[in-house]
């Protein structure tokens, strides 16, 4: 707890790695600090940088303003980072944070965290060769700056979303304007809109449509390149679609002149006839009835319908709708 009327520090280093709140969180918060702060959410200083704000940035301009003297307690961090690794923590855990806005927290912890176990395995390995003779100290490792899918997949992980997600972020903090990674940071949009934006508009023209609109151009943009994108995916769909259609004709098509071609073949052979050469035409003359039998004609065929005997070979003219006609 520190002294009445003591004024406390911002550490920009601190203050920046903030994910940034919207106008309207900000005035909620107020609102809410005016009718009653909080005692179970003090602002937290370093005890080595003695009156220096770690977490509860927001929370202590509002009572300067308000005129409010805020609890405070005290913690000990060895190094800006562990710092750093705290603020964003609490920011996890006391905001409610967009998809985008924790997968910006968590890679900027993640690389911390990299950072942190590098120069601790640098520590170990110079005490190691210290303690064999040598003098001669261990190089550091860089941290690796580039985004994998190892490691996006572990931000993912952290943030509850998905590398997709990730690498929407990454990619409007590298090929988008400031104020556009500002929104995302700050939640006013999602990652999506803010992905589709940045990949095609050119940089140059990213802050004219921001400052003539605001967040309402950008997704006014962002639709507009998702309806042109589903449009063309449509119609890429629609095309496709169409060749393997007329493909599947094709081959109809082509069957159905190679079986005429055979049964022209079938036909001519028979005469005109029957098209089914392996079969005889035999008539019954006593039910006055038509029949086929499969050759070699029997020797003595019966007819099928009334089990007579007396069958002879059919007239190749013959009609049986006529025969039934005439009977």
């Amino acid at each position: 707890m520190v002294s009445m009327g003591t004024e406390l520090k911002i550490d920009p280093e601190l203050e920046k790695c903030l994910p940034p709140l919207p106008e309207v969180q900000y005035q909620k918060l107020r609102a809410s600090i005016e009718k009653k702060y909080d005692p179970a959410k003090p602002i937290v200083l370093w005890k080595e940088r003695p009156n220096t704000i770690v977490d509860g940035h927001h929370r202590y301009k509002i009572c300067q303003e308000l005129g409010i003297e805020p609890p405070t307690v005290t913690e000990s961090f060895e190094s800006l980072d562990a710092a750093i690794l705290y603020t964003l923590q609490r920011q996890v855990e006391q905001r409610n944070l967009t998809a985008g806005q924790l997968v910006s927290v968590y890679e900027k912890m993640l690389s911390i965290e990299d950072k942190q176990r590098l120069e601790q395995e640098a520590k170990e390995g110079q005490i190691a060769n210290l303690k064999q003779g040598n003098e001669r100290p261990v190089s550091e490792h860089d941290a690796d700056t580039g985004l994998s899918r190892e490691v996006a997949q572990r931000i993912a992980e952290k943030a509850g979303t998905n590398a997709r997600t990730v690498y929407q972020v990454h990619a409007v903090q590298n090929k988008g304007v400031p104020e556009i990674v500002k929104m995302v940071e700050s939640g006013e949009i999602g990652s999506g809109y803010a992905n589709d934006f940045v990949q095609n508009v050119p940089k140059e023209k990213q802050a004219e449509i921001i400052k003539s609109g605001g967040m309402e151009a950008v997704k006014d943009v962002a639709r507009n390149i998702r309806a042109d994108r589903e449009e063309k995916a449509r119609k890429e769909r629609e095309s496709e679609e169409l060749k393997k259609f007329n493909e599947f004709n094709k081959t109809v098509a082509e069957k159905t002149v190679d079986v005429q071609r055979k049964m022209a073949k079938v036909f001519a052979a028979s005469g005109g006839g029957c098209l089914m050469p392996n079969l005889s035409e035999l008539w019954c003359d006593d039910c006055r009835w038509g029949f086929d039998v499969y050759l070699p004609v029997p020797s003595d065929p019966c007819c099928p319908y009334c089990l007579g005997n007396n069958v002879t070979k059919r007239d190749p003219e013959w009609n049986s709708r006529e025969a039934m006609l005439n009977d």
